[in-house]
C-alpha cells in the first residue's frame, strides 16, 4: 500500500511517520547519487512493504542529470499536484524537483491533506507546530534557490527536529535555541532547577535561623543588662546608711 494509507491504517504516531518518511527519502537520495531524478514522486509511488519498509517505484518520468544540469528531451508528464513550479514550466532537471514533491508528500503525511499553495509558497497550517511548518515551507519554496538544496538537507532538518535541536529552516533567536536546549536536556534541567531550589530553601532557612539567633542573643543581652542594673540598684540600696532622726529634751 502507499505510504499515506499505510500510516493511516496502522495508526502511526508523529515520530513513526517522520521515521518512515526519512527512510523513504534514503531511497530518493540514493537515486540522486546515481544522477537520477525521479520527477514524479507522489504517495502512490512510495509504497510500504508488509515488513514496513518504503519502496520507491515507477521511474517512468525519471531523468538523468548531466554535468551542465540540463534535462533530457522528451519528458513524460508528471503529476501536477506534486510537481515543482519549475518542473511545470519545463526548466532543467534538478534534485530540487524531487525535494518539492517530498515536501508535498510530507505535509500530507503529517496532516492528512495537501497544503494550499499561494504565490509565495504554502499557506501556514495550524495542524503543524512551528518547526514542522518551517520544514515543509522550505521544502515547498516556490523557487529552487530558497528550497532545501538536497534530500539529505531535508532529512537532516527532520533529524534535528526529532532530537530537539534547532531546525535550520526556522533560524530562530536565542530564546528559541534555549527552548530547544531545554527540550534536549529536560531531565538535567529539571534536576538543576530542583537542586537550585533546594539550595535557595536551605539558604533561606539558614538566614532565618541566623536572624532568630541574633534576636535571641539581643534579647539575652538586654535581659542581662536589666539584671545587672537591678543587681546594682539592690547592692547600692543595701549599703546605703539608714537615716536617723534627732531627739532632745528641754
Amino acid at each position: 500500500m502507499d505510504i499515506h494509507r499505510h500510516a493511516r491504517d496502522t495508526g502511526l504516531f508523529l515520530r513513526q511517520r517522520l521515521e518512515l518518511f526519512t527512510t523513504a527519502c534514503e531511497a530518493v537520495g540514493h537515486a540522486h547519487r546515481q544522477l537520477v531524478v525521479h520527477r514524479d514522486l507522489k504517495p502512490s509511488n512510495l509504497l510500504v512493504t508488509a515488513a514496513g519498509r518504503p519502496k520507491l517505484v515507477d521511474f517512468g518520468v525519471a531523468r538523468l542529470l548531466t554535468e551542465a544540469g540540463e534535462q533530457q528531451s522528451g519528458q513524460p508528464r508528471a503529476t501536477r499536484a506534486y510537481a515543482s513550479p519549475e518542473q511545470l514550466q519545463g526548466e532543467p532537471v534538478a534534485v530540487t524537483d524531487d525535494v518539492y514533491s517530498l515536501g508535498m508528500i510530507l505535509h500530507e503525511l503529517l496532516t492528512g491533506h495537501r497544503p494550499a499553495v499561494g504565490p509565495d509558497g504554502p499557506v501556514p497550517d495550524d495542524a503543524l507546530d512551528a518547526d514542522l511548518r518551517a520544514i515543509t515551507a522550505t521544502a515547498l519554496a516556490q523557487t529552487a534557490a530558497t528550497r532545501y538544496p538536497s534530500v539529505g538537507a531535508l532529512c537532516e532538518d527532520i533529524a534535528r527536529y526529532q532530537t530537539h535541536h534547532p531546525v535550520g529552516a526556522r533560524g530562530g533567536d536565542a530564546l528559541y535555541r534555549a527552548r530547544r536546549f531545554i527540550a534536549r536536556h529536560r531531565l538535567g534541567v529539571v534536576g538543576a532547577v530542583l537542586v537550585t531550589a533546594s539550595l535557595v530553601v536551605g539558604l533561606s532557612l539558614v538566614l532565618m535561623r541566623a536572624r532568630q539567633a541574633d534576636r535571641e542573643r539581643d534579647a539575652a543581652r538586654l535581659a542581662a543588662t536589666r539584671v545587672a542594673q537591678i543587681s546594682e540598684f539592690l547592692t547600692r540600696s543595701c549599703h546605703s546608711p539608714i537615716p536617723t532622726g534627732r531627739s532632745g529634751r528641754r
